[in-house]
């Protein structure tokens, strides 16, 4: 049985799934997020700050994934990429695409992560214990969102306005 690592928690292959582009690919070994938007003090004529400002949102992800399916995933983002850019000379780190793991936690049902707006930043081959494997490292410019026992869970909502980084008074 296949075993597939979601942000550090291991799950068998029949219980969890990954979708990249529309299409599910076996292969998937690991899928990893992150979003960070720090936060800085805010200070006025004292020493002590009143508040914060938050930095700007940045997600993050990373997939691992298995040579041969690897290999079928790039070139379906080379075609991928080729129409979305209207050009023939377009690339697999062109393409915009989605990533979307449904899996199913212990004591808290059906999930879901999707890791929207996603586009290649690098890619590394590597030697694991499985065989060979790509290693991809993913720029995302859009939120993420999950899904925990049917709530919606958003990072940020992508409204332009909601961007835009805002003091708290505390």
């Amino acid at each position: 049985m296949a075993i597939l690592n979601l942000n550090g928690v291991q799950y068998s292959s029949t219980s969890a799934r990954i979708i990249v582009a529309g299409v599910q690919y076996r292969g998937v070994m690991a899928l990893s997020w992150k979003a960070e938007a720090p936060k800085t003090e805010k200070y006025g004529v004292g020493r002590k700050a009143f508040g914060y400002v938050r930095g700007p949102y940045k997600p993050s992800s990373s997939l691992e994934i298995v040579k041969a399916q690897g290999d079928r995933l790039l070139s379906d983002l080379n075609k991928m990429a080729r129409v979305q850019e209207g050009s023939v000379s377009a690339s697999y780190m062109d393409a915009e695409f989605n990533i979307e793991g449904h899996f199913k936690e212990a004591k808290l049902g059906l999930s879901t992560a999707e890791i929207r707006g996603a586009v290649i930043n690098s890619v590394e081959e590597a030697a694991s214990a499985d065989g060979l494997v790509y290693k991809i490292e993913l720029f995302v410019f859009k939120s993420l969102r999950r899904t925990v026992n049917g709530e919606l869970i958003e990072d940020m909502p992508d409204d332009d306005d909601a961007l835009v980084p805002a003091g708290v008074a505390v």
